[in-house]
This record gives structure tokens, sequence and C-alpha cells, in this order.
């Protein structure tokens, strides 16, 4: 007897768990869900150097920030500095790690880690730069979210 209702509520706990996973996780075309694939794009593109692609992702006014500095504004601003570095530095390694994503009407604010690994190509040395980033995305016409701003901290 104690058996068999352990075994129900055990039925039970596993149903209801299953229910709330179902209930409460990301859909597949949720804007959470859809900025962390974006920002895995975004990583690809560093890692490529492909400075126009990653500018593409900027809105008309994007930000984007280093160590509370503004380093440049707009797209083509961006990519431009961006190909700037062409030559300079070629990207071995580029990873965003995802801690935290506030989802709100207009917007998806996520804050997580970046590690990037470098070669300068004047002497062959190699740097690796790890810090804090922080992220605003908002709808926009060109793809599903841009971004609003972005900010590097190094540690």
């Amino acid at each position: 007897m104690i058996r068999r209702l352990l075994i129900l509520v055990l039925i039970i706990c596993a149903a209801g768990a299953a229910a709330y996973w179902w209930w409460y996780r990301p859909s597949a075309s949720s804007p959470e869900s859809t900025v962390r694939a974006r920002i895995e794009e975004y990583d690809r593109y560093v890692l490529a150097m492909d400075a126009e692609s990653i500018a593409r992702m900027f809105t008309e006014n994007g930000e984007m920030w280093s160590n509370g500095a503004l380093v440049k504004r707009g797209p083509d601003a961006i990519q431009t500095y961006l190909q700037s570095l062409n030559g300079k530095f070629r990207v071995e390694s580029q990873a965003t790690t995802v801690d935290r994503v506030v989802v709100a009407t207009d917007r998806v604010t996520v804050f997580g880690t970046y590690h990037q690994t470098a070669r300068v190509l004047s002497d062959g040395s190699v740097t690796t730069v790890t810090g804090d980033v922080q992220s605003i995305w908002v709808p926009c016409e060109e793809s599903s979210w841009c971004i609003k701003r972005i900010e590097t901290t190094p540690k």
C-alpha cells in the first residue's frame, strides 16, 4: 500500500515537472531564444572578422561601447572601425556566455561574459581578453532583433 502511494506521488511529481517545463520553456520563436541565436551569429561573424555582417546586426543608431566609452555609433561607422582592424589582428576564438536575459515588451537585455583570443599580426603574439558584456536588442525590419547597444568591460 505504501509502495503504491509512493509510486503515485512520484508519477504526479514527474507529470507536474513535465507540465511546468512545457508551459515555461522558451519557444523556438520567443524573443529570448531568437536573441540567443543572434548572439551565436554575432560570435561567428566576429570569429570570421566579417565587419559588414557585424555592422548589419546594429540598428541605424546602434552603439558599440567599451569600458564605459562610446567606440562607434551606427552601422557605417561600426563597419569602418572594424574594417580598420583587418590586417592588424586575427581573431582565433570568440565565445559569449549568456548569464541572464531580461525580456521586456520593446527590448531584450542580455548580460554575459565574453572570451576572445586574437593574434597580433605584426609580431605574431597572441592575446586573450575576457570580460563582461551587456547588450540591448530591439525588434528591427532587416532581421528579427538588432543590437541597439553593446558594451564590453574587459577584466
